[in-house]
Order: C-alpha cells, then sequence, then structure tokens
C-alpha cells in the first residue's frame, strides 16, 4: 500500500523515500505537484510525481505534456519490466540447467547432498539452508542430511517431528507444494516451529518438498532474517530445482544402493567360497561369525544348526557383547517352533526383521540377561525347503535393520545352507569311507583271528585270541565271556577282562537273569548305550554302578546256545557303541562260537581217544604220555615237592572169574574195579587201565610210605568189589616203584614197579610189592624166579606196541 522512491530529479531536497497511495492522483494539488499513475493494463505499478516550487503554473500548462510522458513511461516500464524477466528466467533457466547437469552427473549421495545445499543457498540468496531426507519406516522420520547455518537447536527439534506434526515443513511434504511464511517468527500459521524461529531470527522460511515419482523424499527448508518476497515465478524454480535435486538424490541413492548391494555380492561370494573350502560344520560357523560384518552391521551374532530329530535349535558359534560374563551356549538352545525367534525362523523357514525386538512377542528373553532395546534380524539357512540352520543377528536401538540387510542376509544364508550340507555330506563321506576302512581292517582281522582261532584247539587259547582281535577293532573297557551249562542253566564265566574281574568271575548267572542271561534265554543280540536305564540289567554283587554302554551277543554253535559275549565302555551319555561295532562284535563271537564248538569237539574227541571205553579210565596211550611229562616236570621241580610213585596192578583170578560168569560180567567187573581204584587215589594222581586186567597209577609228590599207603587202599577196595557180588573173590596185587629210587627214567620205573608186581603175583597175589622187598607167600603157589625188569619192560612193551607184526597161525 505505500510507494517506494525509485529516481528523482531537480529537487533541492530530496523528496520522501515513500509516499502512501492517494485517490486524488491525475489532480494538481495545492503545492503545485502532481501525481500521474503509471499503470500497466489494469495494474498500477507506480507515481510519476511532478512539482513547481513557485506556484505551480508550470504544471498547469504542461499537464497534457505531462501525462503522455506518465503513459510513455508506463509502457517503458512495462518493456523494461517484461526485459528484466525474460532475462532473469533465462538466467535462472540457464543455472538450473547447468544445476542439473552437474548433479545429474554426481553419483556421491554426500556430494550430491552437500550440492543441492550450496546451489540452492546461493541461488535464492538464503542464509539458512537445510535439507532433511525422510525416512518413512521411523516415527520421527527427518534426518538432516545437508545443512549451512541450522544450529544444533534448530536440528534438534525438526527431530522430533512426525509426518504430522503441524508445521510448513511437514505440510509441504504431505501435499507435496511448496509454503511460504513472511512473518515465520510471529505467524501463528507456521505451526510448532514459530518459537523456533523467533529464537532463530528466522523472518522468511520457505519449505519446498523434494519429490520423486510423486512422493516425497525430502524436503528443502530456505530461511531468510529478512522479510523476503517470493513470487510466483521464483517459487516455481525453486520447485523445479527441488524436483531435479530430488531426481538427482534417487539417482545417487540408487547408485549408492547399487553399489553397496554390488559390494556386498561380492563379500557374499568371497565369504560363500571360503565357506565352501571348510569342510567341517564348526569352522564354518566360526568363519560366519568372523566374516558376517561385511554383510552387516550388528552387535551380536549367533549360529545354530537345527537338529530335527531332537527337536532344538543348537548354538554352535556365537558372540557375547550383548549377553555379558558366562557360558551361555545351554540358555541359547531352543526348541523348535513358536517361543522364540529362533524357534520360529527354523519351522517356519522364514525370516524375521523385528525392529523393537523387546517388545515382540515373538521373541524370547534369554535367562539372566536384561531387556534391552534391540533390534533382531533372524534368517534361516534353507535347504530343499528345509532348515538346516539360523543365523540370528542383534544391534542395540530400535529400528537398527533395514529391508536391504534382510535380503542381503537371505541371499548370504542360502550359500551358508549349502555349505553347511556340503560339510555334512563331507563328513558322512568320510566317516563311510574310514567306516569302509575299518570294516576292511575288521575283516582281515577278523580273518586273521579266525585263521588263528581255528588252528587253536584249547578253550582258553581261543579266547585270548579273540580277546585280543576283538580290542583291536572295538574298543572296550570291560570284556568277559561265559559258557553255558545247559544242564545247571546257568551261565559260567570263562574269561573277564574287567576292571572288576574278581567280582565278575565269582558271579554264576542263571538263565533268563540280567541281559546275558535274557540274550542265552531268547538268542538274539542285545546293543544298550544306557546300560544303567535297561530294566533287564543286572547288577553283579561288587561291582559299581557306572553309567556304561553294554552290547551282550549269543555265542551260537549249531543252533544252540553256548554262552555269551559281553564288552562294555564306562562313561556318560558321549560314550556309545555303533551300529557298526554291534555288527563286528556279533561277527567275533560268532567266529568265537565256532572255535570253542571245535575246541569241545576235539576236547571229546581227544578224551574218547586217550580214555579206555570199558572203565573210563585213562588208556595205555594216555599213561605213556603222562607219565613222561610227569618225569619231566619232576626235573624241574623243587625238592620239597615229593618224589613221583608208579603202581603197577594186575587182577588175580579175573581169567577164572570171566570164564565163569561170562564176559558181559567180566567187562561189568573190570568197570568196577576202575571206579574203586578211582576212590582209592589222590585227587592229584591219574589212573589208568593198562590193558586187559591190568592197571596202573601215576603218584605227583609222594614218599615210598603214601604211596604204599594208597596202594593197600587200592587193594583192599578192589578186593571189596567181588565180595559185594557174592562171586568168586577176585584180588589184585600192585608193584610199588618211586622215581629216582627204583629208575631213573621212564622205562626203568615201569619194570622195576612191574617186576614187583610180578613178584607178588608168584607168591600168590592179593599184596602190595615194593622193589627189593621179598613178596607174601600165599598158599599153594610157589614163587618163580624173579624176572629181570628189563624183560618184563621189553615184553610189555612189545605186548602194548600197536604197530608191532601179528601172524596168524595157519
Amino acid at each position: 500500500d505505500r510507494l517506494v522512491l525509485e529516481t528523482h530529479a531537480g529537487h533541492s531536497s530530496p523528496p520522501p523515500p515513500t509516499l502512501s497511495w492517494s485517490n486524488d492522483a491525475d489532480e494538481i494539488g495545492a503545492d503545485g505537484s502532481i501525481r500521474l499513475p503509471l499503470t500497466i493494463g489494469q495494474e498500477r505499478i507506480g507515481v510519476l510525481l511532478a512539482a513547481d516550487d513557485v506556484d505551480g503554473a508550470w504544471v498547469r500548462s504542461r499537464r497534457r505534456f505531462l501525462v503522455a510522458v506518465a503513459a510513455t513511461a508506463s509502457v517503458a516500464l512495462r518493456h523494461a519490466r517484461a526485459i528484466a524477466r525474460a532475462r532473469r528466467e533465462l538466467t535462472r533457466a540457464r543455472a538450473l540447467a547447468s544445476v542439473t547437469r552437474e548433479l545429474t552427473g554426481q553419483l556421491e549421495l554426500g556430494a550430491v547432498l552437500s550440492d543441492i545445499a550450496d546451489r540452492t543457498r546461493g541461488l535464492f540468496d538464503a542464509d539458512r539452508v537445510g535439507l532433511w531426507m525422510i525416512n518413512d519406516e521411523r516415527e520421527h522420520p527427518f534426518d538432516l542430511a545437508a545443512e549451512r547455518g541450522i544450529s544444533p537447536a534448530f536440528q534438534a527439534m525438526i527431530s522430533q517431528l512426525t509426518l504430522n506434526s503441524p508445521s510448513l515443513g511437514t505440510q509441504a511434504v504431505r501435499e507435496r507444494r511448496t509454503f511460504v511464511a513472511r512473518h515465520a517468527d510471529t505467524d501463528p500459521a507456521v505451526g510448532v516451529l514459530q518459537d523456533l524461529y523467533r529464537d532463530e531470527g528466522v523472518k522468511t522460511a520457505c519449505l519446498v518438498p523434494l519429490v520423486s515419482h510423486d512422493k516425497a523424499v525430502g524436503v528443502i527448508g530456505l530461511y531468510h532474517a529478512r522479510d523476503r518476497e517470493w513470487p510466483d515465478d521464483e517459487l516455481a524454480l525453486a520447485q523445479a530445482f527441488a524436483n531435479q535435486a530430488a531426481v538427482a538424490i534417487s539417482n545417487a541413492r540408487l547408485y549408492r544402493a547399487t553399489a553397496e548391494q554390488a559390494a556386498r555380492m561380492r563379500s557374499i561370494h568371497d565369504l560363500s567360497a571360503r565357506l565352501n573350502r571348510l569342510t567341517d560344520v564348526q569352522a564354518i560357523a566360526d568363519a560366519i561369525v568372523a566374516e558376517a560384518s561385511t554383510l552387516a552391521a550388528f552387535h551380536d551374532i549367533r549360529i545354530y544348526t537345527v537338529d530335527w530329530e531332537r527337536g532344538t535349535c543348537e548354538p554352535i558359534a556365537f558372540t557375547d557383547r550383548l549377553l555379558g560374563d558366562g557360558d551361555f551356549r545351554d540358555l541359547l538352545r531352543v526348541d523348535i517352533g513358536p517361543g522364540s525367534f529362533t524357534g520360529w525362523v527354523a519351522a517356519s523357514a522364514q525370516p524375521i526383521l523385528s525392529n523393537d525386538a523387546m517388545n515382540d512377542e515373538r521373541g524370547l528373553t534369554i535367562e539372566g540377561t536384561e531387556e534391552i532395546e534391540e533390534s533382531m534380524l533372524v534368517v534361516p539357512m534353507v535347504y530343499e525347503g528345509r532348515s538346516v540352520g539360523v543365523i540370528a543377528l542383534s544391534k542395540l536401538g530400535v529400528n537398527q535393520f533395514s529391508t536391504d540387510d534382510q535380503q542381503t542376509m537371505m541371499i548370504f544364508a542360502g550359500y551358508a545352507a549349502q555349505a553347511l550340507v556340503n560339510a555334512r555330506s563331507y563328513r558322512r563321506l568320510e566317516e563311510q569311507s574310514s567306516q569302509l576302512a575299518r570294516q576292511l581292517d575288521s575283516q582281515r582281522r577278523l580273518l586273521d583271528v579266525s585263521t588263528r582261532v581255528m588252528g587253536t584247539l584249547e578253550q582258553e587259547d581261543i579266547l585270548e585270541v579273540v580277546a585280543d582281535g576283538l580290542k583291536a577293532v572295538v574298543h572296550y573297557d570291560n570284556l568277559s565271556i561265559y559258557r553255558a551249562d545247559a544242564v545247571k542253566q546257568v551261565l559260567i564265566p570263562v574269561l573277564t577282562r574287567e576292571e572288576h574281574a574278581e567280582e565278575v568271575a565269582r558271579y554264576i548267572i542263571p538263565f533268563g537273569r540280567g541281559l546275558m542271561g535274557w540274550v542265552v534265554e531268547h538268542g538274539e543280540a542285545v546293543l544298550a548305550n544306557d546300560g544303567l536305564a535297561d530294566p533287564r540289567a543286572l547288577q553283579i554283587p561288587g561291582t559299581p554302578e557306572d553309567q556304561e554302554a553294554l552290547i551282550v551277543v549269543p555265542l551260537i554253535s549249531d543252533g544252540q546256545v553256548t554262552g555269551s559275549m559281553n564288552v562294555s565302555r564306562v562313561g556318560g551319555e558321549d560314550v556309545y557303541f555303533s551300529e557298526t561295532d554291534f555288527e563286528l562284535v556279533q561277527l567275533f563271537a560268532a567266529q568265537a562260537a565256532v572255535a570253542l564248538r571245535n575246541a569241545d569237539e576235539h576236547h571229546a574227541m581227544s578224551l574218547r581217544a586217550e580214555t579206555d571205553a570199558l572203565t573210563g579210565l585213562g588208556n595205555h596211550g594216555a599213561f605213556q604220555r603222562d607219565l613222561a611229562e610227569a618225569i619231566e616236570d619232576v626235573a624241574t621241580s623243587s625238592p620239597d615237592a615229593g618224589q613221583l610213585g608208579l603202581l603197577m596192578m594186575d587182577l588175580d583170578r579175573f581169567k577164572t572169574y570171566n570164564d565163569r560168569f561170562g564176559h558181559p560180567a567180566g567187562d561189568a567187573l573190570l568197570h568196577a574195579v576202575g571206579e574203586a581204584l578211582y576212590a582209592a587215589t589222590r585227587s592229584d594222581d591219574r589212573v589208568y587201565r593198562y590193558g586187559g586186567d591190568e592197571f596202573t597209577v601215576v603218584l605227583a609228590g609222594v614218599d615210598l610210605p603214601a604211596a604204599r599207603r594208597v596202594a593197600e587202599r587200592a587193594r583192599r577196595l578192589v578186593a571189596a568189589v567181588s565180595l559185594e557180588r557174592g562171586a568168586a573173590p577176585v584180588t589184585i596185587t600192585v608193584g610199588v616203584a618211586l622215581l629216582p629210587d627204583h629208575g631213573t627214567g621212564k622205562d626203568a620205573l615201569i619194570g622195576a614197579a612191574d617186576a614187583a608186581l610180578y613178584g607178588g603175583k608168584q607168591a600168590g597175589g592179593d599184596q602190595v610189592v615194593v622193589p627189593g622187598e621179598a613178596p607174601r607167600q600165599q598158599g599153594r603157589k610157589a614163587a618163580k624166579p624173579r624176572r629181570d625188569p628189563d624183560a618184563v619192560v621189553e615184553q610189555r612193551r612189545r605186548r602194548n606196541d600197536p604197530d608191532r607184526t601179528r601172524t596168524t597161525a595157519a
């Protein structure tokens, strides 16, 4: 409403700098001056003031001229304004084009934002410039990206605004158009920032939204400390510049996102290649923990494997910056399924991005830790549609992870899952290869054991070979082998390699009791990796109740259970037998069963070969061998062990008995005599049927009186046999000889005892005779001359030699 002085001439003193509009324009005033309006169309743009300092006569005389001058000046001003506007718009258009070229040619976002701040400040002569970017994911979305002259208090106030706050800037963002406040420090229309503008000395504020693809991505604030007019052309220019800036920012953001994504993909590729070179699951997890920071920023990371059999997610590698001191491995273990972020992700094979984990009901606060504001990004490692692992990232504060982080970690998790599967496959191949090598070695050892046991006919040797061979293939802490007594229905320990071997060796197990009894009764092998928990288990008295893994295998031969083999490993849950171990023990048990059967059969055959079938005593061959061995033992024994004695015995009047009662009765009598002789001897003595009606006894550790007592006892018991039968009396004559008193070798000893026997027979029989002593004369027969011992030995040798030539009378 006021006129501002532009120019003047001819005044003795300068005219007033401003005038108010007056309705008396085009009229000569009392002071002789005239105001002629300057107009462009209907718009008044100014006033031409002409004055006569004397009386106004000059003005009055030239009024029409002055009106023409005013009209001409109006036209000139209109043209000048048009030219100035055109020049200004051309200049600004050139500036905008230059800015556009420079902004769009710059792809580094920080440089673009800084350049926008500088150019807008210079282009519109602003005292202060602030450029805020908008983050839609946050409640307070304004982030100061670049500024010139914006104070910390100004920044802090803007950072507290929401999109719904009553201010020109938020309105500009919501409506995507420019707003100007000419009196920002006093105008209530500026909203909650009025006091800030007053305190900061802002008179004019122009808020221009940065719009890209019909969406406000930011806002530019242009602030002047004076009242500044913003004509429409300048507002249009500001908006055009802002639009170009928005395009430049979007391009820079896209470039940065592309560059970051390319960098992340390179990191993913490099890290994945590194993981694929690893063949151990733990090493892979450790590498992820060490290298994942190149993919996303975090404070803590946890790597889990998913154990579907146990239904748990097992932590195998993690950092503990947010956890504190202590071992959190057990606390980090979670069940698969709802109840925790990790369990939910493992079950669903879908990621969770929780930027306010503390208030997310899907989460679980770790026991022993405080509830804090925290963001969580949890992604599954998925292979063939199923989670094989989980990567969990945590970061202090809310809204710390972006969808780009989630996408990056999901891509990487796919590679990590493949690496885990490859490592597990490699481990399985290694295990299979190791198992095959072990099986091959086991087969070789089993073949070696088989060869050795098949060439061994002694039970003790067989058991030792099997135990040693099995130990080399299947490690065990304890081993015991039992033989079954089918008659007594018990299991008898025959080999114990135990820490408590003495207690085990004393305990005889009835059929049906304990695991061994059950195995023998059912003929089935048992693998019990938790022996204490097996209800069939039996605790042997005197042994501790240790947790142990057990394998109990029946020894089966020709369809019959002949015993059991038992092996155990002592320890906790980590101590167990594998199925391969189980199979190998069964193979060794089968070999042991066959070898023991062969040994039993050989032993039975040996007994039959060395046993007289009629009496059950040792036969002539067994006597010859045992006597020779006994003589060798005497040579190496101590002097206090006593002497070796020999009894040679012959029945008296047996032929008469046999002829009278028949051969069956004679055989029965011989059997009864054998039992009588066995009863007469001591536990260490050995009784043999020498041949026909002749018997012999090898006496261990005797002197002459002891030998004579055994001989007399035998004579009395034999004499009682025929009396019990009510038959003709059959007695026995015994010749006694001691080593070395009566002979220094086997043949000499036999000759001495036989000569004494012959002397007793010639004297009537039924007596005990020692070399060098005269036999008693018994009744009717006179004694014949004593035979030479050497002749006796030769005669008996020839008579009992199976290889001697027999001739048959023609």
